[in-house]
């Protein structure tokens, strides 16, 4: 079943490394051509090395095929895969930082308030350029998976305005519920947790237990060390904003820990 790939923001280590390595674990993709596409060259051939590496120590006949030039990665492919980030950490500092000069303090920044529409104007006029080079070159039909933020946005353009079938993914979904199951819920395991998902946007089914007092001082320690994680996710965020002395993310995430959900 050979089909062509291409990921857009092929740069970034983390996503492309691994989505890649996902996809070849299935077999019937093991003969698909791939094409990284980045506009720093520099991170495009460190991440291709490293990614042909682990095709070749595979025994995998794939050749990358790397280029600046989006359009030529973006030609005969069946799917695009789309994780830039547009405007760097640079961008998002402001997405932060800006709004909290006037009082507006942000979870994350990058998916919804302020700091995702600023981030949305950035994003969505770059992925309906790619959206436009999909159509022109690409196979037809091709699907953007869209791993960008502000997911909901950009997947919600590029569907209605740059006319390409776009699927919003992310990891939200296996994380959060893990972290739910960590901190405020114990989960009754002899259920199964059900999601309805479009990214960003999650409406869960979760079958759980009531937690008792009792079963909260058991599970102290396990609370606090994941509160610790994320304490010390939230001080590293904090030094990088103008005013350290606002905790909003803390009662935020405390907020989360109180809360409880009935058995249905």
């Amino acid at each position: 079943m050979s089909f062509k790939v291409a990921f857009i923001g092929a740069g970034s280590i983390g996503f492309t490394r691994r989505l890649l390595s996902d996809i070849l674990t299935v077999p019937e993709f093991q003969d698909i051509e791939v094409a990284f596409t980045d506009i720093n060259e520099e991170n495009l051939r460190m991440v291709t090395e490293l990614c042909q590496r682990d095709i070749d120590s595979n025994g995998l006949s794939i050749k990358i095929q790397a280029t600046p030039d989006r359009r030529e990665a973006f030609r005969n492919a069946r799917y695009v895969i789309n994780c830039v980030r547009i405007g760097m950490l640079e961008g998002f500092a402001t997405d932060v930082a800006i709004p909290l000069k006037y009082g507006v303090d942000q979870c994350v920044g990058d998916t919804l308030c302020i700091g995702g529409i600023m981030y949305g104007q950035r994003g969505i006029s770059a992925i309906l350029e790619f959206c436009k080079d999909i159509r022109e070159v690409a196979e037809k039909g091709c699907i953007m998976l869209n791993y960008s933020n502000p997911n909901a946005m950009m997947t919600w353009a590029a569907n209605k305005y740059g006319k390409v079938t776009t699927y919003g993914l992310c990891h939200g979904v296996q994380h959060g519920h893990s972290q739910i199951a960590k901190s405020a819920i114990r989960l009754d395991h002899s259920r199964k947790l059900k999601n309805a998902h479009t990214a960003h946007h999650k409406f869960p089914e979760v079958k759980c237990t009531i937690e008792t007092a009792a079963d909260t001082a058991r599970n102290t320690t396990d609370d606090k060390r994941f509160l610790q994680r994320k304490q010390n996710t939230i001080d590293s965020r904090l030094r990088h904003s103008e005013n350290t002395g606002n905790k909003v993310w803390n009662r935020h995430f405390l907020d989360l820990l109180v809360l409880r959900l009935e058995e249905n």
